[in-house]
């Protein structure tokens, strides 16, 4: 008997928080879209070797030994 009041319950709490969120989109608000500048991936260098450019795959690395 007591399964359905606690049901009832959570079921009410679920749906308020639901109905509460803010789904809508702000009128000033950007769209995420890609920068169309290349970011460089963060280094873990601490001034020396600031201009090397690590790759994140093997493949990726084959390509830019060729090119």
């Amino acid at each position: 008997m007591e399964k359905i009041p606690v049901s009832a319950f959570l079921l009410l709490v679920a749906l308020s928080y639901t109905l509460a969120k803010d789904t809508t989109v702000k009128p000033g608000a950007k769209k995420d879209t890609k920068d169309p500048q290349l970011k460089l991936p963060q280094t873990l260098s601490r001034g020396w070797g600031d201009q090397l450019i690590w790759t994140q795959t093997y493949e990726e690395a084959l390509y830019k030994s060729k090119t």
